[in-house]
């Protein structure tokens, strides 16, 4: 989650790059959502990716708005808490799936 969080304020200091990302990240996790059926994730990702395009007019270059630390590493927290929320259609889900079934198999022979 520490990750997330840094890595979204690391690329704050660039215009447009934090809130394009996010932004991009957001219609997928959206996307994701709607395809779980998980209509309050759909509304809060396009909401919050809504929020960061009309952030983005002011934020590209050259920058008259800057996101912040306390933005920058809130977005990242969200990010990671949408991304928690979503680990069903994950490929690392799958991958994590596939291990344990590998292990069932070596340890109980089944």
């Amino acid at each position: 989650m520490m990750g997330t969080a840094h890595a979204v304020n690391l690329t704050a200091g660039l215009d447009g790059l934090a809130g394009h990302t996010a932004a991009v990240a957001y219609v997928a996790y959206g996307t994701s959502a709607y395809l779980q059926g998980q209509l309050f994730l759909v509304a809060l990702c396009f909401t919050v990716a809504g929020a960061l395009l009309a952030f983005l007019w002011f934020n590209a270059y050259p920058a008259q708005v800057f996101m912040g630390d306390a933005a920058a590493l809130a977005q990242g927290h969200w990010q990671q808490q949408d991304d928690a929320q979503l680990e069903d259609m994950r490929l690392g889900s799958f991958i994590s799936r596939q291990r344990s079934r590998w292990l069932r198999e070596r340890i109980y022979h089944q």
